[in-house]
């Protein structure tokens, strides 16, 4: 299934779930459990390898899902994961956890950041670009994940789902290129008419 298909598919179970949660205002719970469900299908060969082969009957998953699960996830999760499991989606759960995730930061006004950066910043300044976020996108609060990138030189990409904001030194050394290749360029021109 192509990228698109997946999170589409992806973000109408994740849609769902939230609503049920919701109805039964379990959705922090959810969250919680449904995240570790995706860490563990990550981390764990054989929970991979049972979500995602196609020799093992779906009857037989959802047996051996359940001896799992039960009693270590709400029962709402658990006959959610089974409907994946009948309907040969979960194979998909982290994807859906993510989708997942956007509802429930957007829901809980949480702002998902990134952080291009040369070097990793200390305490006191991801403290300062939440805030910053915060204000910026008037939420409750902001999730930052730091990625070291040392080609950017200096100074912090901020990425969000909206877009990203380039204060890298790299992109201001490359419009200061730009200016003068254009600069060069119109005198060379200017000087051969």
């Amino acid at each position: 299934m192509l990228q698109v298909g997946i999170e589409r598919l992806a973000k109408r179970y994740a849609l769902a779930l939230f609503q049920l949660a919701q109805e039964y205002n379990k959705i922090d719970a959810i969250y919680q459990q449904l995240k570790a469900v995706a860490e563990l299908t990550t981390q764990v060969r054989e929970l991979q390898f049972l979500f995602k082969t196609p020799f093992i009957e779906p009857l037989e998953k959802a047996k051996i899902i359940e001896k799992i699960f039960t009693g270590k996830v709400d029962e709402l999760l658990l006959k959610f994961i089974l409907l994946l499991v009948r309907k040969n989606r979960v194979l998909y759960i982290d994807a859906i956890f993510k989708q997942y995730e956007k509802v429930f930061f957007k829901h809980k006004g949480i702002k998902d950041v990134d952080l291009v950066v040369p070097i990793e910043l200390d305490k006191q300044t991801i403290n300062f670009i939440a805030q910053k976020v915060k204000e910026i996108f008037k939420v409750n609060d902001a999730i930052l994940r730091q990625q070291v990138d040392n080609s950017i030189i200096g100074g912090v990409i901020i990425r969000v789902e909206e877009g990203q904001i380039d204060l890298s030194i790299r992109k201001k050394l490359q419009k200061a290129r730009h200016i003068t290749e254009k600069i060069i360029s119109e005198k060379i021109t200017s000087q051969n008419k």
